[in-house]
């Protein structure tokens, strides 16, 4: 699955040229102009390429935080639900409340947190139970039309990882969703700013083998070095 990277529909045109080229790409997630007056009519257009599997607005760098809420995308919304095409939100730990009420408004339309939502995990505190990530996350997972990426993980977690920590996020993704909606995402190439992609990859299989004595903090720390 190719994710947009840039706020542009030529990006977005660009991805699926590739994946038309190159059967082992499955689909994308692209952009739109949320804002546009031909937004509905390119969504319309992109859509026609069954590899186009929905957008993904770059939430995480606009300034109003509840600029989703518009009550002008609702038009958006309905076609995306529609066309059958998924809303991938990359957002950060304050915009998770906003993404659950959207959730709630149209329960149809497929939400897709990415990152997990980008947890600040270098000012979390591996044994308190009142992190606000870890409660806003179980409220929206009650939402049955909302799915999280395990992603972003490693690039979130600081210059020294604790891998206890990481483990216990991890954790926490897994039991709100369920693996029916959890989906694996590499963060790539922004992953290489704190491991590479085999090591995050390799973090995840162990975390999954349950039953592995590999599963220590000191394997896994190892692992992303």
């Amino acid at each position: 699955m190719l994710v947009q990277a840039a706020a542009t529909v030529e990006e977005t045109r660009y991805l699926l040229d590739l994946a038309n080229q190159h059967p082992f790409v499955k689909g994308v997630v692209g952009w739109v102009d949320f804002e546009s007056e031909d937004v509905l009519s390119t969504l319309t257009e992109l859509a026609q390429n069954p590899l186009f599997k929905g957008v993904r607005p770059m939430i995480q760098e606009i300034k109003d935080d509840k600029w989703i809420l518009s009550p002008n995308f609702e038009v958006v919304f309905d076609k995306l639900i529609e066309l059958d095409l998924t809303f991938d939100a990359l957002i950060k730990p304050q915009h998770i409340k906003i993404i659950d009420t959207l959730a709630k408004r149209f329960p149809d339309l497929k939400i897709v947190i990415d990152h997990c939502a980008k947890p600040e995990l270098t000012r979390f505190k591996t044994n308190s139970n009142a992190n606000q990530w870890f409660f806003d996350i179980a409220s929206i997972s009650i939402n049955k039309n909302v799915y999280c990426k395990l992603s972003g993980v490693l690039t979130e977690a600081g210059e020294s990882p604790d891998f206890l920590l990481i483990r216990n996020v991890m954790d926490h993704i897994l039991k709100s969703f369920g693996a029916r909606r959890v989906m694996w995402g590499s963060d790539w190439p922004v992953v290489n700013l704190a491991s590479d992609y085999d090591n995050w990859f390799n973090v995840v299989k162990i975390f999954f083998r349950r039953d592995d004595p590999k599963l220590s903090t000191s394997y896994l720390g190892r692992q992303c070095h």
